[in-house]
């Protein structure tokens, strides 16, 4: 069964669905590992012996090839040929939607595309003529004065490129950004950012400091984008255009290799494609948020995951208007309660939780937050513990403790200190979804969508409250 991800969950965290186990990205990038493996093998013994059969000449390492545009042009096919293995791994291993690589909508949002394409390949023609522009002007030879190829040679060297670089383009966007950045998928999305970084340099080779470095921050920027935009839209256009225009300079000049890589590059280079890196993003982000492209996923992308079996703690589910008013006398009263109790400490009692926003889906119990001044937590801990029931001692930290409260509907009451992690989580988080009804909306799906697994339930609020607090 095929389980798709939770409302509000943000690109890096897609793979964690009611079907997520801990060994699933350990498997996943196994398998893809192993077959990409299989397939660089297989397609290299397939072009060689392609090339022996039609008495090709052997290239400088003594393997016969059918020259450099046709060996660059096989080389990225089979870039191309793995492609599909981290979308079926998503699909086989993980159990969701494959789509879920490509962006929060289970789709690769193709007018998203589109308006990221012209703005990387500006990024791009700027990057390369201020860059080789520097490389002259500090006695670097980039072979501007060499024989162009003509045009023959080079239509026919760009209509190659336009037909294979794309496909290299996106394999290396969804093995790296796309698999690596979920797999990893720690709350906050700097590790994979990182990691993956670091990889998609790696697998060019090492070549000079300074293009290794500038690849490594070509992956953290790309990965930063793929997370902000919730899609690797952004991220494969800047890879498709950085490729296409490079190797269409190349082909000018009848230079397309396989032997040079972006590692290669020297340092002017490198200084001038950092800045236009982040202006890329610059740009990329500000037109995301005049398109509204979904960084997280909206309500109702995915079909929600059938129930057939809703436990009775957590059955059935009810509208909080029902509630509310009891909600609010049950405050009431505690406050009464808390107000002698806590004389002389300061202190304010609030109700949080599904019984206290109007149209959020609840259970009918109820949630109230106690926050004190941090020097006075201990106190009132202590002087709570006098007339509630400790509930949950296995979740108490230095700076939160629970108690269940004697009451007409099930209600407990959290402690935190005022400014404490936890207590800015209860506050923040709903605030916004008191504020915000498609946050709410958002979390009425998720519990819709979890109410079969309480355990799964657990984890994807904690992830859904993650990208509230940190937003």
């Amino acid at each position: 069964m095929v389980i798709a991800p939770a409302p509000a969950t943000p690109y890096h965290r897609l793979a964690r669905t009611l079907a997520f186990r801990w060994w699933q990205p350990v498997l996943g990038t196994l398998f893809i590992v192993v077959a990409g493996v299989i397939v660089a093998i297989a397609g290299f013994f397939a072009v060689t012996l392609a090339a022996l059969i039609a008495g090709r000449p052997e290239d400088a390492d003594g393997v016969p090839a059918f020259g450099p545009l046709p060996t660059l042009a096989a080389s990225f096919l089979l870039i191309a040929a793995l492609l599909p293995l981290p979308l079926l791994a998503a699909r086989l291993i993980q159990r969701r939607p494959a789509g879920t690589l490509s962006s929060v909508t289970g789709r690769l949002r193709r007018r998203w595309l589109l308006t990221c394409l012209p703005v990387a390949g500006g990024a791009i023609i700027v990057f390369l003529a201020a860059g080789m522009g520097l490389a002259t002007a500090t006695g670097e030879d980039m072979g501007l004065g060499d024989a162009l190829a003509g045009w023959g040679p080079f239509a026919v060297s760009m209509l190659v490129l336009v037909l294979v670089v794309p496909l290299q383009a996106a394999a290396e966007e969804y093995l790296t950004r796309g698999w690596l950045v979920q797999a990893i998928g720690t709350g906050n999305p700097w590790l994979p950012i990182g990691v993956q970084a670091i990889v998609f340099a790696s697998l060019h080779g090492w070549g000079t400091p300074w293009g290794f470095a500038d690849l490594i921050v070509f992956g953290a920027v790309a990965g930063w984008l793929t997370v902000r935009t919730g899609g690797l839209e952004a991220a494969i256009a800047l890879h498709v255009m950085n490729n296409l225009i490079g190797a269409g300079l190349a082909a000018a000049y009848g230079d397309l290799t396989v032997d040079e890589t972006a590692t290669d590059m020297p340092w002017q280079l490198a200084l001038i494609d950092l800045p236009v890196l982040l202006a890329y993003a610059w740009v990329i982000l500000r037109l995301a948020r005049r398109f509204a492209i979904a960084e997280v996923v909206p309500p109702g992308s995915f079909p929600s995951p059938p129930a057939p079996g809703i436990p009775a703690p957590f059955s059935p589910l009810r509208p909080s208007d029902e509630f509310i008013e009891t909600a609010h006398t049950i405050l009431n009263t505690e406050r009464a309660r808390l107000a002698t109790l806590l004389a002389g400490v300061p202190h304010e009692l609030m109700l949080v939780g599904g019984s206290s926003v109007r149209g959020a889906l609840t259970k009918g119990d109820v949630d109230l937050h106690l926050r004190t001044p941090p020097e006075a937590f201990g106190h009132a801990v202590e002087l709570l513990g006098g007339v509630y029931r400790v509930v949950h001692p296995q979740i108490w930290q230095p700076t939160l403790a629970t108690f269940a409260v004697n009451a007409p509907l099930p209600t407990g009451v959290a402690v935190t200190p005022a400014g404490s992690e936890h207590d800015v989580r209860f506050t923040r988080a709903w605030q916004r979804l008191s504020s915000d009804p498609a946050l709410l909306r958002a979390y009425n799906d998720l519990k819709l969508a979890s109410r079969s697994d309480i355990a799964a339930y657990e984890r994807h609020k904690s992830a859904f409250f993650d990208s509230l607090v940190s937003q």
